[in-house]
């Protein structure tokens, strides 16, 4: 596939679903440069100097608070108590399941979120780091340390 293939040219920032939970990415996304982006994407950076004292997701879970921020529907204030309240992942992913609520309802027209499975990028280890041509693009979260040597003669 080709990078061109996920352009959508009436969005001035596209955004993926992760494959296995409710999150948006914050790892990956494609920015049209326009006013609007700028702004957003200050927003959210800006959010480094002010996140909660809690299990709060670093540049994840900023990502979706300040996306709630940017919807304007009531129902971000209950997902900022629970961010604010979250000690770990399973309290973390409610504020998730929250923020994603608010989204689906709100009036956010220059944000694309492409859903599960439609994005560029996915974390290889759902399919044991089989490439599929047709569908994938590229692999997120590949490390070294990870690598595993081939050995032609282990196959026979």
């Amino acid at each position: 596939r080709r990078l061109e293939d996920f352009l959508e040219s009436h969005y001035d920032i596209i955004f993926y679903d992760r494959f296995f939970n409710h999150e948006i990415t914050a790892g990956s996304y494609l920015v049209r440069r326009s006013n609007f982006s700028i702004r957003f994407l200050h927003g959210w950076a800006d959010y480094e100097f002010s996140l909660p004292k809690s299990f709060h997701g670093k540049d994840q879970g900023a990502l979706h608070m300040w996306m709630v921020k940017q919807s304007s529907r009531a129902g971000g204030q209950r997902c900022e108590q629970l961010w604010n309240a979250s000690t770990d992942y399973t309290s973390l992913s409610y504020y998730t399941v929250c923020c994603r609520e608010v989204l689906r309802r709100s009036n956010v027209t220059n944000i694309r979120i492409r859903e599960k499975g439609q994005g560029w990028v996915r974390d290889g280890w759902l399919t044991n780091s089989h490439w599929n041509p047709t569908t994938d693009f590229m692999f997120h979260g590949r490390k070294e340390a990870d690598k595993m040597q081939y050995n032609a003669d282990a196959d026979r």
